[in-house]
């Protein structure tokens, strides 16, 4: 006996088909399907990132919505909801039907997703456009390190170096304020964002994640409104490994759109990226070389040198060989021997002069070369360097801080302040900045704003022994003695107190009418200390220079600074006139090369 069909004649009292439809509410369950269905699709893809679901499952989800769709019609014009349960529409007398009570709780459920559905569409719309619209809006970004998402988790230098790359592009617009690396990076998987935004003073966060799989990847990115803590742009790319560099571009070029600033024409000078084993080489030298220490720094020179060899018309290669070649000049001065001094100097040198011959817009080469130029005392082309760099990436922090460092040494302070501010402002989190900022404060006479800078970078570094002396000179200048005490026993390594308290105990001495008894002090402790003690040796250069010393102290710095010593802010303070006065400063200071310093500042001019 065949079974009964579940789609029966249309009920003679039905006039056509639709209302037939109607009866039985398959319109009511096909509009409320389409809209909760809707609804579902927007939650799976809010959600498919944070619980990092595989890229297959949004389309999936979409997939199974379609095909049940279907089924919803067919089952809702072949059954009926009775007080009795579920039963074939067949079987149940239309007088006895209650779909219209059924309709309207249908009716009910579509509105309420509808409000949903239309509510998400308006939220959406207004965050999506309010940084383009809204012009008063401050154009400030800080880009965050993205997420390793790689199944071994060995790629966290990958994800660092996507998102570097798309900081380095940003900062070459003129209408963004871009936050360095330096700081923005301290804030590994946070994901607390206004906090983030509150501490490094930008409007919009940019995060993401990265998984690298044998020759594909995936790059999640997302840009965040601090302020209301709302998406403003995101975007997944699924690509071959290849196209890495087209997809940092565009990402860079799709948050200028979002936030309605150009950028810059950008510094690959016509030249192609480098091949995909010379970035990874070059991505872990940068890791390697993020906490500047003297193993680490050795080990991405060696890392570039090897991109070099194999890469060895790479100008991106080049340019971070020079940069790093040049970190031991200015980061391990100290200890550095002559010889390994020498050979830094002039292998970053010719590093550079190599990056800029196939690319005179790269900009680390560009730094490389004007700060080589600095420490040769060669101010004017130094900056002619800097001023190109800035043209390139007027967002970066790096060659601010640096060109900030030219124009102390050139004594060019106001312009020092303006340039060291903006530096501090790209880079909130870089204890150097502020260290820098506390030194033209010094240099100017401004004590109070001195020792404000230096106490902000003790704050994010306690260990620095330059702000921690130089708060403890401006505390003394401003007569706060006992202060000054409390900082000298705030070093974090109790081994430095003697040297600090020492230092303190000096300082007072020099404080009062008759202060032959700290004179003779310190001259005492400077025939104990030699090269080898570099809070001693600072201690006593500052001091010696501060009781007037200058012959004692160009002995001393003569002997305990083979190389050449442009660093100048205290050493050569607000008193050029009474240089000459000490012959054996004088002497000291005309001999070449510093010879070009005196000529560059314009002190001890020959009639």
């Amino acid at each position: 006996m065949p079974l009964p069909s579940p789609f029966p004649t249309l009920h003679p009292d039905m006039s056509s088909l639709f209302n037939e439809l109607k009866r039985r509410n398959v319109v009511r369950v096909g509009v409320a399907y389409l809209v909760i269905g809707w609804v579902l699709a927007q939650v799976v893809d809010v959600i498919a990132e944070p619980l990092s679901l595989p890229d297959w499952f949004p389309t999936a989800v979409i997939v199974l919505l379609g095909v049940g769709f279907p089924i919803a019609l067919i089952l809702a014009w072949a059954f009926e909801l009775t007080p009795e349960g579920l039963k074939r529409s067949d079987e149940v007398d239309p007088t006895q039907s209650i779909t219209p009570r059924t309709g309207r709780k249908l009716n009910y459920v579509t509105a309420g997703a509808l409000v949903v559905a239309l509510g998400y569409i308006a939220w959406d719309a207004t965050h999506e456009a309010a940084a383009a619209l809204d012009p008063s809006v401050e154009r400030s970004i800080a880009v965050l390190p993205f997420t390793d998402m790689s199944p071994a988790g060995d790629q966290a230098w990958f994800g660092d170096g996507v998102a570097d790359a798309i900081l380095h592009d940003l900062a070459q617009s003129d209408d963004l304020k871009v936050i360095s690396r330096s700081s923005s990076f301290t804030f590994r998987d946070t994901v607390d964002i206004p906090t983030v935004a509150q501490a490094l003073g930008a409007r919009f966060v940019l995060e993401g994640s990265v998984m690298r799989a044998e020759d594909r990847v995936r790059v999640i990115a997302q840009l965040i409104d601090s302020q209301t803590d709302s998406h403003v742009w995101s975007e997944t790319f699924n690509l071959d490994l290849d196209d890495i560099f087209a997809v940092q571009d565009e990402i860079a070029g799709e948050i200028a759109e979002a936030l309605s600033v150009s950028l810059g024409a950008g510094e690959r000078g016509g030249q192609p990226p480098p091949s995909l084993d010379t970035y990874d080489l070059i991505l872990q030298a940068r890791a390697a070389q993020t906490d500047r220490t003297g193993e680490g720094i050795l080990r991405s020179v060696a890392l570039l040198e090897e991109a070099v060899r194999s890469a060895p018309n790479s100008a991106d290669a080049l340019g971070e060989l020079a940069m790093a070649r040049l970190l031991p000049v200015y980061w391990a001065r100290d200890t550095l021997p002559q010889q390994d001094y020498d050979a830094f100097h002039a292998g970053a040198d010719s590093a550079a002069s190599a990056a800029l011959a196939i690319n005179p817009t790269d900009v680390e080469a560009l730094l490389a070369a004007g700060s080589i130029l600095t420490l040769d005392y060669e101010f004017e082309r130094a900056e002619e360097l800097y001023l190109r760099a800035l043209e390139v990436s007027p967002g970066s922090a790096v060659v601010f801080n640096w060109y900030g460092d030219l124009l102390q040494f050139w004594d060019r302070l106001e312009e020092a302040m303006t340039v060291e501010t903006r530096a501090a402002e790209l880079d909130p989190l870089q204890p150097a900045n502020h260290m820098n900022l506390g030194n033209v404060y010094e240099e100017i006479g401004d004590d109070a704003a001195a020792a404000e800078a230096y106490r902000r970078s003790l704050e994010l570094s306690p260990t620095l022994l330059f702000p921690r002396a130089g708060l403890m000179v401006s505390l003394y200048r401003q007569g706060a003695l006992d202060e000054m005490v409390e900082v000298a026993r705030g070093d974090p390594d109790p081994g430095l107190w003697p040297s600090h308290l020492r230092g303190a105990r000096i300082l007072r001495g020099l404080a009062g009418e008759d202060n032959s008894d700290a004179r003779a002090d310190l001259v005492a402790w400077a025939g104990e200390v030699d090269s080898s003690d570099p809070v001693r040796t600072h201690w006593v250069g500052r001091l010696l220079l501060l009781a007037g010393e200058r012959d004692l102290w160009a002995s001393l710095d003569s002997q305990w600074n083979g190389q050449p010593e442009p660093w100048g802010g205290w050493q050569i303070d607000t008193h050029p006139d009474t240089l000459a006065a000490h012959p054996g400063y004088a002497a000291y200071m005309r001999s070449p090369p510093r010879d070009k310093l005196i000529k560059a500042r314009g002190h001890w001019e020959e009639e």
